[in-house]
């Protein structure tokens, strides 16, 4: 029975099914292909907004907190983030690579190094930050297990055409690899896969994610501190009083997802979160000791709950269950599901599509394009990523910078394969 649950852990280990076909789980140092074998060069989709794209990189230590994947005592948590802003448009310059730190990885991208070489970008490393607005709202984003910001570009680039800066994490042993400035590369904590040795279920593992939930929103909490320092500066530095933090979200996927729900039960400077597809029991956050969920307005966008109908005898007889049993259980993890979003202050949303699956939060499809057999999959992705990127700007463009937004009002024309839940805070729970 406890592997009924495993569909659901799909939301906190969307390396398996997302991240797994662009990197390898664990790299093998094969040497890089010859530049004939290199693929056709893979372009993401295009940005509607009307911002050019810019990108830098930071590398921070928080010597406030110890890290926890590792024993020694004196080793402190570091995290490496990159912001994409609204830049000034440069006709004459180049896109970015795809990953920033691409060369410092080669020898752990091994066999998938052509292939993230060869994506295009609509980003402009180290561009002029755009002087068509004084201050900028900002998101903070926090991927999922075993995955970096990078990953999720088609997302945040849209984003920023419309005019956020998004400063995405890569969480240290969380994230495949990191390269840091010094020559060390970083790579994912092999907990993570001892963890997926344990049956779904297990305490020991549902313990380990929460922990998880905590140092990802804590991570947040420290880039916001650090977004504040930037904001600060004196000296002229290119973000020097351009953050508007009057208008701040955080939003992650997978892992992240939940770790962004506790992102803003901590830090009330946040002013709205988004989860995207991330879950531990059906669960899009974790209730805090009162059984109080975030206050800020928050969305889940994901799958549609599954329909036990649908399973067939043969996977039935695999997981040891009745029909009756499975349907039943189910019926209870989407009753929590409800209870959890019910729990939020000032309301929430969810969103569903089948268009939509774990993996089509990443880039994953339009960097796999050219290997794909079947293109019905490709246009599906860009159907999901259509869908994902306009519900997240909807959501924010509402709660950040209170604009109406139609497409948050109820179905849409446009999406008739999207299902829009408002749901309001339960009586009683604040």
């Amino acid at each position: 029975m406890k592997q009924t649950l495993t569909y659901l852990m799909t939301g906190l280990f969307g390396l398996v099914s997302a991240i797994v076909q662009i990197v390898p789980a664990t790299a093998q140092e094969i040497q890089p292909k010859a530049l004939s074998e290199l693929r056709p060069v893979m372009e993401l989709p295009a940005p509607t907004g009307e911002y050019a794209i810019g990108r830098t990189s930071f590398y921070w230590k928080d010597y406030s907190r110890q890290e926890v994947m590792t024993d020694d005592p004196y080793d402190f948590r570091e995290l490496r983030v990159q912001i994409w802003y609204p830049a000034e448009p440069d006709p004459k310059a180049s896109p970015a690579p795809y990953l920033s730190d691409h060369e410092a990885l080669k020898r752990v991208l091994a066999r998938d190094n052509a292939r993230l070489a060869s994506v295009r970008t609509h980003t402009i490393e180290e561009a002029k930050l755009s002087n068509a607005q004084s201050r900028f709202p900002v998101l903070i984003f926090l991927h999922g297990a075993g995955s970096k910001g990078a990953f999720y570009s088609s997302i945040i680039e849209e984003l920023v055409s419309h005019g956020y800066i998004v400063a995405a994490i890569d969480h240290t042993y969380d994230s495949f690899c990191i390269a840091f400035p010094d020559g060390r590369v970083v790579r994912q904590s092999d907990k993570f896969a001892k963890l997926m040795t344990l049956p779904a279920g297990d305490e020991g593992r549902e313990q380990f994610i929460i922990s998880r939930y905590d140092v990802l929103a804590e991570d947040a909490v420290f880039v916001l501190n650090q977004l504040g320092k930037l904001n600060a500066e004196k000296d002229g530095g290119r973000f020097a009083r351009r953050f508007d933090l009057s208008r701040l979200g955080v939003f992650g996927h997978s892992l992240g997802g939940p770790s962004a729900g506790r992102a803003c039960q901590i830090d009330l400077r946040f002013n709205a979160g988004l989860n995207l597809d991330g879950v531990s029991k059906a669960r899009p956050f974790i209730l805090d000791a009162k059984g109080r969920g975030p206050e800020q307005p928050f969305m889940f966008i994901s799958s549609p709950r599954p329909n036990a109908d649908d399973i067939s005898e043969a996977r039935l007889a695999e997981w040891k269950t009745t029909r009756t049993e499975l349907r039943a259980r189910w019926a209870a993890l989407g009753i929590d599901q409800d209870e959890h979003l019910k729990a939020v202050k000032s309301g929430s949303y969810r969103v569903t599509s089948t268009k939509i699956n774990h993996s089509r939060f990443t880039d994953n499809a339009f960097i796999n394009q050219n290997i794909i057999a079947d293109r019905t999959k490709l246009s599906t992705s860009s159907i999901a990523m259509q869908i994902i990127r306009d519900y997240s700007r909807a959501f924010f463009d509402k709660h950040l910078l209170n604009k109406k937004v139609p497409l948050l009002d109820g179905p849409s024309r446009d999406y008739p394969e999207v299902i829009l839940e408002i749901i309001r805070p339960e009586a009683g729970r604040w």
